[in-house]
């Protein structure tokens, strides 16, 4: 809960005019882009189990986890303006890498249905994803308010708070050995 709450606290309080790095956005894209049509290929040549799992593969070989540890530790160790960059890859990872993935096993499986109906089950899914929803909220209210009325930005900060000490938990080791 706290991770949807911290992308839309970044993304509210950033100017507008600061929110999108195009030449970021591109650049990373294509980055992406090229890493998955490699492990797909890697996939496809060595494993050859199909489409469906060369998918799964090659976005699990190019899609980081940038919202559950990179957006709070970017803004933990860099200050609240280095998570904008960590959002921009989440929202870039959810609407390239992972709708191209869950086309691609529509795609590999029998009687799925149409492509313009996997695409708009995409679309659907997309917008009711938390992280999108943060995301176009903190849009919302970077762009027509500058940042969010005071009671949702104290709100939003006090919840957002929470997403950094959870990302610490997961990348401590434990004091006790595994048996």
């Amino acid at each position: 809960m706290a991770f949807p709450v911290l992308l839309f606290n970044v993304v509210a309080h950033t100017p507008k005019e600061d929110v999108f790095d195009f030449d970021f956005l591109g650049a990373w894209t294509v980055a992406v882009l090229i890493g998955y049509l490699l492990a797909g290929l890697i996939s496809l040549i060595f494993i050859r189990d199909g489409i469906g799992p060369m998918a799964v593969r090659a976005m699990n070989s190019t899609l980081g986890n940038t919202s559950m540890i990179g957006i709070p530790l970017c803004s933990a160790l860099f200050g609240e303006g280095a998570g904008l960059t960590a959002v921009i890859v989440t929202i870039s990872n959810a609407i390239v890498g992972v709708s191209l993935t869950i086309l691609l096993i529509c795609a590999s499986r029998e009687n799925n249905g149409s492509t313009l109906v996997n695409i708009y089950k995409i679309f659907t899914s997309l917008l009711s994803n938390p992280l999108i929803i943060a995301f176009l909220l903190g849009l919302y209210f970077s762009f027509f308010y500058g940042k969010p009325p005071e009671l949702i930005g104290q709100f939003s900060t006090i919840l957002s708070g929470a997403a950094i000490p959870v990302s610490y938990t997961h990348l401590t080791l434990p004091t006790t050995p595994y048996v």
